[in-house]
């Protein structure tokens, strides 16, 4: 789709322009392709944003509150099991990813249910893969804490 402007350059003989729904093309030109707010203030909104969606999460996804207190107890545990920087490290990163995929399962799952009650087998396949990526971050922690606890007491 290609829409035409005109540039106000204060010459007589204005051309003309036209721009495209391409992102780099209309930001080369000072376009934004979603208009709204920029700078710090967009910032500021989107950190907003992402605040409701932690607390939205948290309200209703009892998977997320469960995960959330799992790290939270795993996470204080974590001062004593380390006794390095890397290996304090090596305990938390995994304790965020899974917060991270929590919240795209809830993502998924809510936008599945968005769409229709019905059931359909690809709504199913989306709604298990996504809580597969959460299982699986289960055992990333479970594997990391067994042989940090394993090394750190019985080796």
């Amino acid at each position: 789709m290609k829409l035409a402007i005109f540039d106000s350059n204060g010459s007589d003989n204005e051309k003309p322009e036209f721009f495209t729904t391409d992102a780099g093309a209309n930001a080369s030109r000072g376009f934004s392709v979603k208009p709204g707010l920029t700078g710090i203030a967009r910032v500021l909104a989107a950190s907003k944003n992402s605040l409701n969606g932690i607390r939205d999460c948290w309200r209703y996804e009892s998977a997320f509150r469960q995960n959330s207190i799992l790290s939270i107890v795993l996470f204080i545990l974590s001062f004593y099991l380390a006794q390095t920087v890397v290996e304090w490290l090596i305990l938390i990163l995994p304790l965020f990813l899974l917060a991270i995929v929590e919240l795209l399962n809830s993502a998924i799952e809510n936008t599945v249910d968005r769409i229709g009650p019905e059931r359909h087998i690809l709504s199913g396949r989306a709604k298990d893969m996504a809580s597969a990526a959460t299982m699986f971050c289960l055992i990333m922690i479970g594997t990391v804490w067994i042989s940090m606890t394993w090394s750190r007491y019985f080796v």
